[in-house]
């Protein structure tokens, strides 16, 4: 393992835990749910992302990131929503929280469902400044550190983890060796100091990307 592969991984950690997330996506239902009603109860699935939705919740999966919101969720005159519920910005390979406040809004065309995932970069912000200015306590870390390694004991007993990692570093021309007992060591051995030092390192709040994901144009 060279001496930048520890501070690429801390800086995949936390970038996977603080996610600023804007997304928005197509989804199709069994029946057309009709403006100034309700969602449609059932699964609405599309490219990445999909909901589950019942008379009490809707659970939004969008990638490897996962939302809740309370049901029966109102359409106004005009097929939209805005509920508050709430977000989790790390589910795969094993949910990582917090899970944070999230406003989720969307409108609905005939068959189809837009929606978006805000209100979490206020959040997000005052984490990283946190962060940076106290450290995470060793309490946290240590449970950080549990959760990563259970989840490492589960998903390297799968073919397309090996697959998937094996690619990616060949890709970026990084050490294949580092996903054997180097990643192990520097999980197991991550410190409070090391996830300050990369959060300031990193974390330029003066230097960010915002970007939003719009459904492709139906094909004529």
């Amino acid at each position: 393992m060279n001496q930048n592969q520890p501070a690429r991984a801390i800086r995949a950690v936390c970038i996977a835990a603080m996610l600023v997330l804007t997304v928005a996506t197509c989804s199709s239902a069994d029946r057309i749910t009709s403006p100034g009603t309700e969602l449609t109860v059932g699964t609405w699935g599309g490219d990445m992302a999909g909901a589950i939705v019942n008379d009490t919740i809707a659970h939004i999966h969008i990638g490897c990131t996962f939302g809740d919101l309370p049901g029966p969720i109102a359409l106004n005159a005009d097929g939209r929503f805005t509920v508050d519920g709430n977000y989790t910005l790390r589910a795969f390979p094993v949910v990582l929280g917090p899970s944070l406040p999230a406003q989720f809004s969307g409108v609905v065309h005939g068959k189809t469902l837009t929606f978006a995932v805000a209100k979490l970069s206020a959040r997000m912000f005052r984490m990283i400044d946190s962060l940076k200015t106290y450290a995470p306590t060793d309490a946290d870390v240590t449970k950080v550190k549990e959760t990563i390694i259970r989840g490492r004991e589960t998903t390297t007993r799968t073919n397309g983890y090996w697959a998937s990692n094996i690619a990616s570093r060949d890709r970026n021309g990084e050490d294949i060796g580092g996903l054997l007992g180097a990643y192990d060591e520097m999980a197991t051995g991550l410190t409070a100091k090391q996830i300050q030092d990369a959060a300031k390192l990193y974390f330029n709040l003066q230097r960010y990307v915002k970007v939003m994901l719009l459904p492709a144009a139906p094909t004529p």
